[in-house]
């Protein structure tokens, strides 16, 4: 959940390169440098920006070798991370095409006869359902401000901020058409929640189109039509008295999980002793480690590869964590009854899967 901390990155690469176009200053490259960094470091989409932020430099520099600082420096990001993949997962793209990546995980989800995703190589899908989700997310008094705002910017030729702020979004339709990522909305097919948070990309956008609207005035009146957007384009939230789309899809997709996380980590928390050791697989179960106030040092998951792989592989021989807690039918799962543990607890809560948590003496 980190598009907020991205889009304070977005901004003060915006801010940082319109300063270098201004002063030509190194500290203007190094600080667009670290913003970059800091936006690749946290979302995919940082990678996405830093070929057309170098453009934009080399398009604005008076020298070329501060376009070729700026993209060197940038570049530390995404071979960090590519860096991280290649030591823990022996594979640099595992994010990409490893067993967990999104890719995969939708390809198992397609084996199994589920329905492709909305957008799924269909460009005016992967739009409608964003935009939609926009909608949602930012409300239609700012999209309206925020689109005439585009306007007003075109025909000023305020390209660059235009161009900066709208590629995130066009990174999203990008990825709902061909990177296997959904977007679900209420009000479209299937008609639940999910990853609506991806649409907040579109209120920096939509509030700095709108703020534009503000020049078109002479300069006594724009502190009161600032505070009037302002409030006109944030007011719907209070009239119409429901909650922001992502709060409801947190609300509505994690209510079942939250209860048998509930019921699993106040079991454990009563049961288990520090240092006795728990396999689990990594992912919503790590929440029951979280709340139980397990150490994750203390469990055995997938993060722990070779270990993690030969535990599961011959339980008999090399699984040893007195405790263990899975979803039911799943590899942990298996592993710990042909290993001998005992079903202490079962956790069954309707719409979600049965939770299993297992003691060996």
């Amino acid at each position: 959940m980190t598009e907020l901390l991205f889009l304070a990155s977005l901004a003060a690469m915006l801010w940082a390169t319109l300063w270098f176009r201004d002063t030509q200053s190194v500290a203007a490259i190094l600080i667009a440098a670290a913003a970059s960094n800091a936006a690749s470091l946290t979302r995919y989409e940082g990678w996405f920006l830093i070929p057309f932020v170098s453009l934009y430099l080399l398009f604005v520099a008076k020298h070329r070798g501060y376009a070729l600082l700026f993209g060197v420096l940038a570049a530390f990001g995404p071979l960090a991370w590519l860096a991280h993949n290649r030591y823990y997962y022996s594979n640099a793209l595992e994010f990409f095409n490893g067993p967990y990546s999104a890719g995969a995980i939708y390809q198992r989800q397609l084996a199994q006869g589920l329905e492709r995703y909305p957008g799924d190589h269909q460009w005016l899908t992967a739009a409608r359902y964003y935009f939609t989700a926009g909608r949602l997310v930012a409300g239609m008094p700012l999209m309206l401000a925020g689109a005439a705002g585009v306007l007003w910017m075109l025909i000023r030729r305020t390209w660059w901020p235009l161009l900066l702020l709208s590629l995130p979004a066009a990174f999203y339709v990008w990825s709902m058409h061909s990177s296997s990522t959904p977007i679900f909305v209420p009000t479209l097919p299937p008609f639940s929640w999910y990853n609506t948070r991806y649409a907040i990309a579109i209120v920096p956008l939509a509030a700095f189109a709108a703020g534009a609207l503000v020049k078109l005035l002479p300069a006594r009146f724009q502190i009161a039509t600032a505070l009037v957007l302002t409030v006109g384009t944030t007011a719907a939230w209070a009239v119409n008295g429901q909650p922001s789309i992502c709060w409801k899809e947190s609300e509505v997709n994690s209510e079942a999980r939250r209860d048998w996380t509930a019921q699993a980590a106040e079991f454990l928390g009563k049961e288990y002793r520090p240092g006795s050791g728990i396999v689990f697989p990594f992912g919503d179960l790590a929440g029951v480690l979280r709340q139980a106030g397990v150490p994750l040092r203390e469990g055995l998951h997938e993060g722990n590869q070779a270990a993690f792989d030969g535990a599961i592989a011959r339980p008999d021989l090399l699984l040893r964590e007195e405790w263990g807690v899975a979803f039911s039918g799943d590899a942990v799962d298996t592993a710990l009854h042909r290993a001998g543990y005992t079903l202490r607890k079962q956790i069954m809560v309707r719409g979600a899967p049965v939770v299993d948590i297992y003691h060996r003496e």
